[in-house]
């Protein structure tokens, strides 16, 4: 009898002290909306609008080739039909077909070119995005970091974020946990006078949405040609 009343205050000893060392690591959660507070960072708009001024200046110079091409191609009908044209003289539908004959390799020069320009803005575009959207999304991750820490968090996550297999990595959590608002806040904080407000997004998309720079800063990013 004795030695099971020994076993059992052993036991209880031993639960007592595992659930308080449990209770030392129990992390203290912070919940953030990265898509949110990416949608709602003041750099956003301009950096629309310059990516937005970047595609307007492609397209343009991209449907000027088009049309030089296109005038290029009429010539060279033109030309044709005159290498058949009976009544010129052999020596002019000669002349003829020889241009005619430059200006197709002109024309295969010019298909290469808008081939080439066309790939190369896409290159730029998606490189510019793509460099703005991590270096956004730093920034975010360390403000976040910096809330989560001043509330007492251990452990900070994206409630935003989308798994591999497309189900949400945060299926619920209690609304205290959200320092959304706060974050989103603190970045805007030092928003540049007269900087438009982003507009807020109806709902969160992907977790891996952009971002960064050091709080409060717009990411440093540019389009190649946009206007500043």
């Amino acid at each position: 009898m004795k030695n099971s009343v020994k076993f059992l205050v052993a036991a209880l000893a031993f639960a007592a002290s595992s659930l308080a060392g449990f209770a030392q690591t129990t992390p203290k959660v912070a919940l953030v909306d990265v898509a949110k507070v990416y949608d709602g960072h003041f750099s956003l708009p301009d950096q629309q609008e310059k990516a937005k001024a970047f595609q307007t200046q492609a397209r343009d110079q991209i449907e000027k080739m088009l049309k030089d091409g296109q005038a290029m191609t009429e010539k060279f009908k033109e030309l044709e039909e005159q290498t058949r044209n009976t009544l010129l003289t052999e020596e002019k539908r000669r002349a003829a077909a020889e241009e005619a004959q430059k200006l197709a390799d002109d024309i295969r020069k010019k298909e290469e070119e808008v081939q080439g320009f066309s790939q190369n803005a896409d290159a730029q575009f998606r490189q510019a995005v793509g460099a703005f959207r991590q270096g956004l999304v730093e920034s975010i991750t360390k403000t976040a970091v910096e809330v989560a820490k001043r509330k007492g968090a251990t452990l900070v996550l994206d409630k935003s974020a989308v798994g591999a297999q497309g189900f949400p990595v945060v299926m619920f959590a209690d609304g205290s946990f959200e320092i959304t608002d706060e974050v989103i806040a603190e970045v805007n904080k030092n928003k540049p006078a007269g900087t438009a407000a982003a507009k807020p997004a109806a709902a969160a998309p992907a977790a891996g949405a952009p971002a960064t720079a050091p709080s409060g800063d717009a990411p440093a990013v540019s389009f190649p040609g946009a206007k500043k």
